[in-house]
């Protein structure tokens, strides 16, 4: 049998977002599966206009789903 997860998304509960230590100012998440020991996962992020994150790297790749506004890679 297939476990299957549903995220109705005009109900999420959306938390700072915390995952490097300390919470990132205008930026907060939903987690849909997210593992905090592997670092991987899938969640929804919402970011405040002008919010920047942390310098960090990654193990794999990283994919975003942008719904409204824009994301300048630095």
């Amino acid at each position: 049998m297939t476990k299957r997860k549903i995220t109705d998304t005009l109900n999420l509960k959306f938390e700072p977002f915390d995952r490097y230590g300390s919470v990132t100012p205008g930026m907060s998440w939903h987690n849909i599966s997210f593992n905090k020991e592997s670092g991987y996962g899938t969640y929804i992020s919402k970011l405040n206009p002008g919010t920047k994150t942390i310098p960090h790297t990654h193990l794999g790749f990283e994919e975003f789903l942008i719904l409204e506004g824009e994301l300048k890679l630095l």
